[in-house]
């Protein structure tokens, strides 16, 4: 072989050493990437969990203010 050829087979070896490396990192890139999608579901999750219970203790509490202006107004009407 050639200087040339050596220096090519040398060049070339390190492109690829080089790719080898590029494609572990997009991997280890892709596999945090997804990892962060899944917390991202999970807190979404959680998010709808607490709105739907927001909602329902907002809803409780409309009931419970209902209640009290109905106990109002007997109380009203039985000292009038």
């Amino acid at each position: 072989m050639t200087d040339t050829e050596l220096q090519l087979t040398h060049t070339e070896l390190k492109n690829r050493s080089l790719l080898i490396q590029n494609c572990s990192l997009l991997i280890q890139n892709c596999s945090k990437l997804i990892q962060n999608y899944r917390l991202l579901i999970q807190k979404c999750s959680l998010v709808i969990q607490n709105c739907r219970l927001l909602i329902q203790n907002c809803s409780l509490l409309i009931q419970n203010c209902s209640l009290v202006i109905q106990n109002c107004k007997l109380v009203i009407k039985n000292y009038s």
